[in-house]
């Protein structure tokens, strides 16, 4: 009995907080975190394990991340009535490949052309994930998967801007935050030069987004430390494109 005893006031806090509530409380939902640990502060939205969490309510093991569909290491402290406290979790992949960098252009907006009336299904082939959908975080993490495995470097999405469509950018971050403790880099495709001819302020302002909103990620693709942007040219484009995106390139890409 005495034994007993020692053991339940062992496994509780000051305030009444027992290990096996705290299990089902941390069991009960998913958490959305962000790692302020980290150099980049990625975030996570996770399912955790009930007997990863320990005595002192200490979580060490691993966690369902439902953003990238991929179990990921973490510790952190479990305290009431239910705070995620010192949250730690993997470290980035912070190398950038050397030369020649082997890399695939990559479509996430081709899902929506499955549909092309009157044609259905607009391809020859049938994947194997079946006609899937590009904000699907298994599609995501299966294509990353079959880049590493292809031994890829890099891959180049097609971006079609910050308001484009189809909302390549609003996909994008899934293609980073699942890369980002493996090799693999991304760089971002510029569509819309092979369609027009962008102005310089268009050019620059779409630059500085890129530079601002993804090239700090760790796995954005860089060269000799800048960011790397692909452009999109059609046969009529000559010097005076590269006169135009040399003029725009105030931010080191």
């Amino acid at each position: 009995m005495t034994a007993a005893f020692l053991t339940l006031l062992a496994l509780a806090s000051p305030h009444g907080w027992t290990l096996d509530h705290a299990r089902q409380v941390l069991t009960g939902r998913s958490y959305s975190v962000t790692d302020t640990s980290q150099p980049d502060q990625p975030r996570y939205e996770l399912r955790f394990s009930a007997r990863s969490l320990r005595r002192g309510f200490v979580y060490e093991g691993n966690a369902y991340d439902s953003l990238t569909a991929t179990q990921v290491p973490v510790r952190f402290t479990f305290v009431r009535p239910g705070r995620i406290v010192q949250f730690r979790g993997p470290s980035a992949d912070t190398t950038q490949p050397p030369f020649p960098i082997r890399a695939a252009f990559y479509y996430a907006w081709y899902p929506e052309a499955w549909w092309r009336d009157p044609v259905f299904p607009y391809s020859l082939y049938h994947p194997s994930l079946d006609y899937y959908s590009a904000v699907d975080a298994h599609v995501v993490r299966g294509h990353t998967d079959a880049l590493l495995y292809a031994h890829l470097a890099a891959g180049i999405y097609s971006w079609w801007g910050t308001d484009g469509y189809p909302p390549t950018d609003l996909r994008f971050w899934r293609y980073l935050a699942a890369a980002r403790t493996t090799p693999l880099r991304w760089a971002l495709y510029y569509e819309r030069e092979g369609y027009g001819d962008p102005s310089v302020a268009t050019i620059r302002a779409d630059l500085e987004y890129i530079r601002d909103e993804y090239a700090s990620q760790p796995a954005y693709l860089k060269v000799d430390g800048r960011f790397v942007v692909y452009v999109y040219g059609d046969p009529n484009d000559g010097c005076a494109r590269a006169a135009r995106w040399r003029e725009a390139n105030t931010v080191g890409a």
